[in-house]
């Protein structure tokens, strides 16, 4: 996953679009500082509004919609939500907490727009109408939702849209009553220098607006890209120091499987596993993911899985163990899956690390069975030999002893 700072985003892109309007003026041998300040102020609420709806937390974040688990576990209702209203009531309903959020996000999203509707009927004169600013309102709205869909880990709601387009109504009720309040105290031809009079397709006239913000996200995307990605022509050492800044001396073990890299390293708790996933265009990058880690000096093991997808409940799911831990005195460890065994031999009193070689696909049962607290020995069995084959039984699952 490769990430970006959108706030960073926004400061180069107020000073592009600074350096644009200064450009103009100076093309135009004018200037009129009231419009420009509000501009100013509309662009700045305009990236605002982004960061709010789309770039939550400040990160720019692509991903593919139709590969994560709420697509393959409900399609596209798990996506995106056509139902007026029903999500809005089911999480009132739901308790004191859900209505308490359910509040909080209607407010929100009416609040958020308020600004739009305000700022469009004041700078230009033929969108000072209510079906107009509603227009522009819903579209915008519609546009956010699409993109949310790409871009971090949101889905699209009809209620965002219904809840934005109230707020751009609220924000012209607001501007009327501001220009009724400036009529009567002779400010309105002063508001109405910072009004367009002529532009009659606003969207022609934000355009610029956001095509300055969008070349500076794919500018800063490209460089985040190479940035935080590693070329394949990197040997797995100085792969993995150059993704987790780690000394090489504490890589214990490497497996390379399904494509990816695991790493076994050592820190100042302990061992964890670390993996780095094959990404595009030959470039490897870190993924993030959360294994568990083990004391130092502690024998036993960790169970965990590696994914290749997770469907929904009419398919199965392909996945493949990940075993590690420290080995006391066993010379090899039997893993059996649905009675087919993977035998590794491991070192006396080490760390090791065992991953089974395929995916394996398990039912909805099934996996049931292996996150149950229950025994799944019948899915799955780990066990630990000495060369005669027989069981050791000083090495634990650590998960199950601490759990």
């Amino acid at each position: 996953m490769i990430e970006n700072n959108f706030i960073i985003v926004s400061l180069i892109s107020i000073f592009i679009w600074i350096i644009f309007r200064i450009s103009i003026i100076m093309k135009n041998k004018k200037v009129n500082i009231c419009r420009e300040i509000v501009l100013l102020l509309f662009y700045i609420y305009f990236l605002w509004l982004l960061l709010l709806t789309i770039f939550k937390g400040g990160f720019i974040t692509l991903r593919n919609p139709f590969k994560e688990y709420m697509y393959n576990e409900y399609g596209l209702i798990g996506i995106i939500n056509i139902v007026p209203i029903k999500e809005t009531i089911v999480t009132f309903m739901h308790s004191e907490a859900g209505a308490m959020n359910s509040m909080r996000n209607v407010i929100g999203n009416i609040i958020a727009f308020v600004p739009l509707g305000f700022f469009i009927s004041l700078l230009f004169e033929k969108f000072n109408n209510y079906k107009k600013v509603l227009k522009v309102g819903f579209l915008s709205s519609l546009a956010i939702e699409i993109t949310q869909l790409f871009v971090g880990y949101n889905v699209c709601d009809i209620d965002d849209i219904i809840y934005n387009t109230l707020g751009v109504l609220v924000g012209f009720i607001c501007f009327k009553t501001f220009e009724m309040i400036t009529s009567k105290i002779n400010l309105k031809e002063k508001i109405d220098k910072i009004r367009d009079f002529e532009t009659n397709n606003i969207f022609k006239k934000v355009i610029k607006g956001i095509l300055i913000v969008s070349v500076v996200i794919l500018i800063s995307y490209m460089y985040a890209f190479y940035d935080q990605t590693m070329p394949s022509n990197l040997n797995d050492k100085d792969m993995a120091k150059e993704a987790f800044n780690c000394n090489i001396d504490d890589i214990l073990q490497i497996k390379e499987f399904n494509e990816n890299k695991f790493y076994l390293i050592r820190n100042e708790f302990g061992v964890e596993v670390k993996q780095i996933n094959k990404f595009v265009m030959d470039r490897y990058v870190d993924s993030r993911m959360g294994y568990s880690y083990i004391e130092n000096n502690k024998y036993g093991y960790r169970e965990e899985w590696i994914y290749e997808n997770v469907n929904s409940a009419n398919e199965d799911n392909k996945m493949s163990p990940i075993i590690y831990g420290k080995n006391k005195n066993a010379d090899k460890i039997l893993i059996n899956i649905k009675g087919e065994k993977f035998e590794q031999k491991i070192n006396k009193n080490d760390y090791f690390m065992v991953i089974y070689p395929e995916m394996i696909s398990f039912n909805e049962i099934e996996l049931n069975q292996i996150y149950s607290d229950e025994s799944n020995e019948n899915i799955m069995s780990i066990k630990f030999l000495d060369d005669n084959g027989k069981e050791i039984s000083t090495i634990n699952n650590l998960d199950e002893i601490e759990g």
